[in-house]
């Protein structure tokens, strides 16, 4: 769609005092007439740019770049396109080459001179392209990855790179780099090769591969072996492919065990690109795989369970599937006869591999023998723990079935039975005790038992030498029912469960013995209903929870004393897991029992279960906790006062809890911060042993956050009893010894609350307190300062341990504190008043400082600590105006500090390469742009332009194509930022005295600079091709801004936009129309349809004829959408207010049958009553029908009943603004004849 598309390129006369080239192109302007023109015509001029650079630079000493855009002849076109431009650049050689104004910066450098071109073909050259990529300079890497793309048909280049791949005199880093840059670009060259190129391609890479019989280097090796294969499939030419093979056949069955082991990784890596003649090895890859699965070396069974599972996977047309599997299932069979721990295990690691990659790999018949071996190896005592526990895992594994089909409904139903079989014979045999501790136990007591001993390649270590008793095994089945409750086929599993729980509950048993062994199982079950989410949400959809919490219960009365610690710990597991029910259900008896243990003698470990128990019941607001509190409140005080550090923290977090969520008295917690205080006290005072040291820091920390959080649900007459007592141990934690780093950072966290909560009552403490926070903030070297500054690649180890020792002993500033640091600080900057101006020009350069560490967490609280200090100024600093009717004026040194804040924070936009910190800083900008008001900000809008522009154009689109985290934020940010401009613009507008004219440039100019460059991205996001939420946002924000223009009464022709936007919308509109016609309207975002109809109401509201008479498509696709059911709520009301808005347009060309459509709709759909304020739409269109000379029966009965039924409305009238009821009034007071208009002597033509 280009208008006279010609591309001239001349030749002119060379740079004065050098042989360069100089460039001339003149590229046409072309009117937006569609989305796609309005981004392409920019790329186009890009991507031409730097076809020219490149071409220049070749063999040019240098270059002068002169590019002219030429404007339309068309009146029409001019008025959309931007204004001509000539640019003229002018490069020499040894420059460094940046063109800013390009999608990406692309760095070139011109190298050599006189004009001689470069031989880029030579092996020197090659070298030094391979040792620019392994440099890890970007620039580097892509000025060397294009020079190869370059040449890449040159079979002299292709010659030289295999010489670097394959010769023995370069490092095996170049050699292996090499060999896969020829790998990833075979298929590209290698038609290039004649026959007798190709053979000695082949042999070369295999008499590479084979000329050290012992394959030192893994990586080299898999490359050039992959060579082979892949070099065979191409041509297929498979005599070195064959020898390859047979090669590597051989070294499986060396003696060298690394030798050996590479070898296996070798085959598995040609594996994939033999192609079919790998089906002629099957025998040969089976007896390899499964005699190294037996092997007694850890790497090479290893290697040898990977190859068997990638011809599992992989190998399916080769029909090796079933021969591996059976192969291995005899191999298991026979281990179990011969008790071979050390194949069992190997065959166990196969089928745990290959039940990860799919359950489709296994028939169910086989699958059952696998099972029932695994069941019998977990249960004999002959195996080793390894071997028994890797049994039970696999075991485990079921629990990634679907449970779908019956057979495998059955499976789980059998696996959870002998489950419970199998861990009903160990508490038979074993000490009921004994278990207790061992279930109770956060982690695996053998956690690392499966870890490989002797990863080395000479290690012959034989996994799992340990024969041990049952009770060894009792976690592991707690693991495999807790998995097998939290599957996807966990309604079987939780009904198989719980089936046993109640039969077991109406046995009657004789023998003591045999009764706690049964109350101890169906504990066990109860806690593996808490394993995870899907079992919790199982026994709830099964209703069950109140009866297990019942059976729980009967447990804590009748169970034996050697299961009470083990109860407890379940019953905590089962509030945590299910608050509402607890809160609901709870039976006083068990929170009296609970609470008639909280005494002195309760031992360590029930009573850190039973304050869990009760902190979980206080988060859920248990109301039967209330008549408890004085009883809970006073063993946690003895908790406290105790010399049970192990306990203290949780005693601390329990006492929070209650305080927050319980709402105590003012005398109790009164009480509670002096016991709290006192506990800081007494611990600082008391020296401990170093083993009690840590803890006892540990403690305090937690005493001065647990002081932080009283104060903050404390009356107003306890903060004036205990503010000074409170703050006088936090400042001393803050203020101790600089190693007691846990300290500081809890005395921060206490202070953020604080502030907050005392406000300007805080103010007698900043004298203290300020110095003392910035100090955290001056520039201080740590560990981490030490180790990033080097400029050596290696750290000098004398100077790290000096380093670390600093570290150790005199403590320094951590990042967390830090960052708390700059939280408090912005935190004072909202809540203590103008007392803390004295110390705001000290603080505010250590601020911007800390925008520049590596932290993201500490820039993160340094931009919303900016743009808090920001609102500070403009609160205290500010000079109002004579008349009080303008935004008061900035003081010169608030402007100095705006001026920094501003310049600190697009440095971190342009600089930051994190999506979420870009995004922040965005935001902080507008936050400062709010308070500062458009006066001052237009004076940084085009720094703010060049930014926003090289983000969106360099960064999103890189972004999205990568699916990076954040860019959704990030983007809503920057659409944030436009909308923000847009906003602050309009306002100045509508509520300023003078006009423009009388400015220098005009405001309304500025922002349509502003906005001319944004506005192609805009159209770019827009469209169909991006992402549906990225759609939606660019048409949410391009509303906003669409009203922003319209209404504020300035020179600025919203036509001027908004045309260019109808492609857009039409394809936008037409997209989400054909997935509701194919049955896949649920993939749609009904706010995208929201947002793409609110923009049409705004174009069919304020556009002129132009535009309006080219909307007849998006029109008629709007009544297309309305008759879609699945759209409902605030998009089908924005589609409704879209169609009435365009129906009052005069500029409308509709025909007659689709009016009557609209106007049928417009009718049946009133009220709207999901976007209520849209219902203006609907009055304006009822009283333009009135107006018009069509003919409507009973239209003024009509209108007046169902606009007096929406006044009168109750569930309409609150959220109807107090325009929208004046409106109706007024259409009411017209067509009942009580307020007739004046004559209007144009009627809306659609409506005749």
């Amino acid at each position: 769609q280009w208008h006279e598309s010609n591309i001239v390129k001349d030749a002119a006369m060379p740079l004065q005092g050098s042989p360069c080239i100089s460039l001339a192109a003149s590229l046409p302007s072309m009117p937006f007439t569609s989305s796609f023109s309005a981004g392409i015509c920019w790329m186009l001029r890009k991507a031409f740019v730097i076809s020219l650079v490149v071409l220049a630079l070749q063999g040019a000493d240098g270059l002068q770049l002169d590019l002219s855009f030429v404007g339309s002849n068309s009146a029409t076109a001019q008025r959309r396109t931007p204004s001509s431009f000539r640019e003229v650049h002018t490069f020499e050689r040894g420059q460094d080459v940046l063109l800013w104004r390009l999608p990406l910066p692309l760095p070139l450098k011109l190298r050599g001179g006189g004009g001689k071109e470069k031989d880029f073909c030579s092996q020197e050259y090659i070298l030094t392209m391979l040792e620019d990529i392994l440099s890890g300079d970007t620039k580097l890497i892509e000025t060397a990855e294009t020079n190869m793309d370059r040449n890449l048909n040159q079979p002299k280049f292709i010659q030289n790179l295999l010489n670097c791949a394959v010769s023995h005199k370069f490092s095996v880093e170049i050699r292996q780099l090499a060999a896969v840059i020829i790998r990833r670009k075979l298929k590209e060259f290698w038609e290039f090769l004649d026959d007798q190129q190709k053979e000695n391609f082949q042999e070369e890479v295999y008499s590479s591969l084979f000329h050290d019989s012992t394959l030192s280097s893994l990586k080299l090796s898999k490359a050039l072996a992959n060579l082979i294969g892949e070099s065979a499939c191409i041509s297929s030419s498979f005599t070195f492919f064959h020898s390859t093979m047979e090669k590597l056949f051989k070294l499986s069955q060396n003696e060298q065990l690394s030798v050996r082991s590479i070898a296996l990784e070798l085959i598995a890596e040609i594996f994939d690109v033999g192609g079919d003649e790998m089906g002629g090895y099957m025998d040969q890859l089976s007896d390899v795989a499964v005699a190294s699965m037996s092997h007694y070396n850890n790497n090479v069974r290893r290697k040898g369970i990977k190859l068997a599972l990638d011809m599992v996977t992989r190998g399916q047309q080769y029909e090796i599937k079933n021969h591996v599997l059976h192969m291995s299932h005899k191999m298991f069979w026979r281990a179990m006869q011969e008790k071979d721990s050390q194949t069992i295990t190997s065959c166990l690691d196969f089928y745990i591999d290959m039940i990860s990659f799919s359950w489709a790999l296994f028939d169910v018949d086989r699958l059952e023998d696998i099972i029932d071996l695994a069941f019998k190896a977990s249960q004999s005592p002959e195996f080793t723990s390894t071997a028994r526990k890797k049994a039970i895992f696999m075991l485990s594994e079921v629990a990634t079935l679907r449970g779908d089909a019956l057979e495998e409904r059955n499976l789980v139903r059998s696996v959870v039975e002998r489950a419970i079989g199998n861990v009903k014979a160990i508490l038979t045999s074993e000490n009921v005790s004994e278990i207790c501790e061992i279930l109770i136990a956060e982690n695996d007591p053998d956690e690392g038992i499966f870890s490989d001993e002797g990863e080395g390649e000479e290690a012959q270590t034989v996994l799992g030498t340990r024969i041990e008793g049952n009770s060894t095994y009792i976690w592991d089945y707690k693991m495999l029912l807790g998995r097998l409750m939290d599957s996807k086929a966990s309604k079987i599993a939780i009904q198989v469960a719980f089936t046993y729980i109640e039969a077991a509950e109406g046995e009657e048993r004789e023998e003591e013995a045999d009764k706690t062994r049964s109350y101890m199982l169906r504990i066990m079950l109860i806690d593996s209903f808490c394993y995870g989410k899907s079992s919790a949400a199982s026994l709830r959809k099964a209703n069950l929870v109140g009866r297990v919490l019942n059976i729980l219960s009967d447990k804590l009365f009748g169970g034996a004393n050697e299961l009470e610690n083990y109860v407890f710990h379940t019953l905590c597991l089962f509030a945590s897991t299910f608050p509402d029910e607890i809160r609901v259900n709870l039976d006083d008896k068990i929170l009296a029992l609970v609470v008639s243990n909280l005494h002195g003698r309760t031992n360590r470990k029930t009573a850190g279960f039973l304050l869990d128990f009760v902190q979980g019941l206080a988060k859920a607001s248990c109301t039967s906790l209330v008549g408890h509190i004085p009883e809970i409140l006073g063993f946690l005080f003895e908790q406290l006062a105790s010399d049970r550090l192990q306990l203290h923290d949780r005693a601390l977090n329990c006492l929070c809890c209650m305080a927050t969520s319980m709402e105590l008295n003012s005398e109790r917690v009164g009480e509670s911060i002096k016991v709290v205080g006192n506990l800081f006290d007494t611990l600082g005072n008391h020296s401990r042993e170093e083993d009690d040291e840590l803890d006892s820091l540990v403690v305090r920390a937690e005493c001065v956050r647990s002081l932080g959080k009283l104060i903050r649900v404390s009356s107003s007459n306890t903060l004036k009893e205990h503010t000074f007592f409170c703050m006088e141990r936090i400042l001393m934690a803050f203020m101790g010894p600089e190693k007691e780093t846990i300290l500081r950072e809890a005395a921060l966290e206490s202070l953020a609350e604080v502030v907050s909560i005392l406000k300007q009552a805080f103010q007698p403490f900043l004298e203290m307190l300020v110095p003392a926070l910035k100090a955290c903030l001056d520039p201080t070297e740590n560990l981490e300062d030490f180790i990033y500054g080097q400029k050596d690649e290696l750290v000098d180890e004398a100077e790290l341990s000096k380093a670390m020792e600093r570290a150790r002993t005199t403590g320094g500033r951590s990042n967390e504190e830090k960052a708390n640091a700059v939280k408090v600080f912005g935190i004072l900057a909202e809540n203590v008043g103008e007392s803390f101006s004295p110390h705001l020009k000290a603080v505010f350069p250590s601020i911007i400082r800390m925008l520049h560490t590596r932290n993201l967490q500490i820039r993160k609280e340094s931009l919303w600590t900016i743009q808090s200090l920001m609102k500070f100024v403009v609160t205290y600093w500010s000079r109002p105006t004579p008349d009080g009717a303008q935004r008061p004026l900035l003081l010169a040194v608030s402007e100095n500090l705006a001026d920094e804040a501003i310049h600190a924070v697009l440095l971190v936009m342009q600089k930051c390469s994190e999506a979420e910190l870009t995004g922040m800083a965005c935001r902080t900008l507008v936050g400062i742009f709010e308070v500062v008001g458009w006066n001052f900000m237009k004076g940084y809008l085009d720094l703010v332009t060049r930014t926003l522009k090289d983000i969106m154009d360099n960064n999103i689109d890189f972004s999205v194509a990568l699916e990076l985290e954040n860019v959704e934020y990030l983007l809503s940010s920057l659409l944030n930022a436009v909308c923000t401009i847009s906003k602050l613009w309009k306002d100045h507008r509508v509520s300023k005295d003078e006009l423009d004219l009388r400015l220098p440039v005009s405001n309304t100019k500025i922002f349509r600079n502003f906005f001319d460059e944004i506005y192609p991205s805009f159209l770019e996001w827009s469209s169909t091709h991006q992402p549906m939420w990225m759609q939606r946002l660019a048409l949410g924000a391009t509303g906003i801004v669409f009203t922003d223009i319209a209404v504020s009464q300035s020179s600025l022709d919203l036509e001027r936009y908004a045309y260019h936007m109808l492609p857009v919308l039409n394809s936008s509109l037409s997209h989400i129309h054909s997935k509701f016609s194919m049955g896949r309207g649920k993939d749609v975002d009904m706010r995208l349809v929201q947002n793409a109809a609110a923009c049409c109401g705004i174009i069919g509201t304020h556009c002129d004829r132009y535009t309006i008479s080219a909307s007849h498509g998006i029109f008629n696709l709007l009544l297309q959408l309305s008759d879609q059911k699945e759209i409902n709520g605030f998009a089908r009301d924005n589609i409704v207010a879209s169609i009435a808005r365009f129906c009052c347009s005069i500029y409308l060309d509709a025909d007659e049958d689709t009016m009557q459509k609209a106007v049928a709709l417009l009718f049946d759909a009133f009220p709207l009553r999901h976007d209520v304020s849209e219902n203006m739409a609907l009055v304006l269109f009822f009283k333009n029908l009135a107006l018009s000379s069509a003919q409507v029966p009973n239209l003024s009965s009509y209108v007046i009943d169902n606009f007096t039924k929406f006044l009168e409305d109750p569930e309409l009238v609150p959220k109807t603004s107090e325009s929208l009821s004046q409106a109706i009034v007024g259409l009411l007071g017209f067509v009942s004849g009580e307020n007739p208009p004046p004559p209007d002597p144009t009627s809306p033509p659609g409506f005749s």
